[in-house]
């Protein structure tokens, strides 16, 4: 049975804490992002891995 997937509604995510290093964010991204959904994060700051991976655009 294949799971139904809504690409309509975005995904924010934001860091919660004061760790950069969180690697759940980008795979968050490339898992809800490749089937199209679109999803809008927060980071700390450019380095962090969420920033930094392919599927981040930058403004």
């Amino acid at each position: 049975m294949a799971a139904l997937l809504d690409t309509e509604a975005p995904v924010p995510l934001a860091g919660i804490g004061n760790c950069p290093l969180r690697h759940g964010s980008p795979d968050v991204m490339r898992t809800v992002g490749r089937p199209g959904v679109p999803v809008h994060a927060a980071a700390e700051d450019r380095f962090t891995p969420a920033a930094l991976g392919d599927d981040a655009a930058t403004p």
